[in-house]
C-alpha cells in the first residue's frame, strides 16, 4: 500500500503512465495472497525470531533498492520482494506473538496486535504521502526502509526465541 498515495509522484519520475504505477499495488497484493500460505510451509520449522527479523531485514534491503532504483522494472522486481517478506511476517508474527502470552490474556494482545495492522494503512499512508510530496516519493521509501531496519534490530535484539509450532 506503500505507493497507493504516491503514485502521480512515481509516475512522472519513472516516465510511466500513473495506471502502470499502480500497478505496483496490485502486483504486491497479488503477491501477498498467493504466498503467505506457501511461505508459512516452507518456513514452518524455523524459530520465529529468525523469520521475523530476516522477514523485516529483506523488507528494509527490497524497500532501499526501490528508492534507489532508477527503472520501472527494477521498481517491479523490490516490490514483489518486499510483498514476499510481509507476505510471510504476518503468517509469522501471528503465532509468534500468541506464544508469547497465556491464554487468559492472548485475545487481548492478538487484538492489540491486529489494530496495529489495520492502523498502519490508515496512518502511514498520509504520512508517507505527505512526506513524499514534500520531498520526493523516493524520501517516503527510504524513511520506510529505515523504519524496516529499527524493527528488524528491536526484533533480533528484545523478541524472544519462540520455538516454531508443529
Amino acid at each position: 500500500s506503500l505507493p497507493s498515495g504516491l503514485l502521480t509522484l512515481m509516475a512522472p519520475d519513472l516516465g510511466r503512465p500513473t495506471s502502470q504505477i499502480g500497478l505496483l499495488v496490485t502486483a504486491y497484493a497479488l503477491v501477498v495472497l498467493v504466498s503467505s500460505v506457501p511461505l508459512a510451509h516452507v518456513t514452518r520449522a524455523m524459530p520465529r525470531r529468525w523469520v521475523l527479523a530476516a522477514c523485516a531485514g529483506v523488507a528494509a534491503v527490497a524497500t532501499l533498492w526501490a528508492a534507489l532504483t532508477p527503472s520501472y522494472e527494477q521498481l517491479m522486481i523490490a516490490r514483489v520482494v518486499t510483498a514476499l517478506a510481509q507476505a510471510l511476517f504476518w503468517v509469522a508474527v501471528v503465532p509468534a506473538t500468541a506464544g508469547l502470552f497465556p491464554p487468559g490474556v492472548r485475545g487481548k494482545a492478538m487484538a492489540r496486535l491486529a489494530i496495529g495492522n489495520s492502523l498502519a494503512p490508515v496512518l502511514g499512508v498520509p504520512a508517507g504521502t505527505w512526506l513524499g510530496e514534500l520531498t520526493s516519493w523516493r524520501v517516503t521509501f527510504v524513511a520506510v526502509a529505515v523504519l524496516s531496519t529499527i524493527i528488524t534490530v528491536i526484533v533480533i535484539v528484545m523478541f524472544p526465541s519462540v520455538a516454531p509450532s508443529s
